[in-house]
């Protein structure tokens, strides 16, 4: 007397699939693509400047500042959130880039709140949201490990 087992694939596979082309890791910030300022001053050495500080130029955290003052707990709790939409059978790409839009929206509310201290020169504005320029080249791309 034989036995028959049939294995059926109910959907695993396809799971395993998506949970597979999450396999990248999110960088956000100022990215190396990001466009210069109008006068060739590169938006990547103002952004360090600011974020570390120099003897000359107070630190101005703005990316730590995001990820220590929430945005850590906000980028995890939208990467649960998302892999649970893989696994109902969202595409990889669109829950990364769901991911990276939330931490580029964090960082750029703190730049727009005003992160102290405001420029010596009494116009009240901090020097990372006085043009702009910096808020609009913050970004975010996924790249493999």
């Amino acid at each position: 007397m034989g036995v028959e087992v049939t294995v059926r694939d109910t959907g695993a596979t396809g799971v395993m699939t998506r949970i597979k082309g999450l396999a990248q890791t999110m960088v956000f910030g100022v990215l190396d693509d990001a466009q210069p300022y109008p006068d060739g001053t590169s938006v990547a050495e103002v952004a360090a400047v600011h974020e570390f500080g120099t003897d000359d130029v107070p630190r101005r955290s703005f990316l730590r500042g995001y990820v220590d003052s929430g945005g850590k707990k906000e980028i995890g709790d939208a990467g649960q959130e998302q892999i649970g939409k893989v696994v109902d059978g969202s595409p990889p790409p669109t829950v990364s880039q769901t991911i990276g839009l939330i931490a580029v929206t964090g960082v750029r509310k703190l730049i727009e709140a005003g992160i102290e201290p405001a420029l010596a020169d009494g116009s009240g504005c901090t020097p990372l949201n006085k043009t702009g320029h910096l808020i609009d080249s913050i970004d975010s791309r996924m790249v493999s490990p």
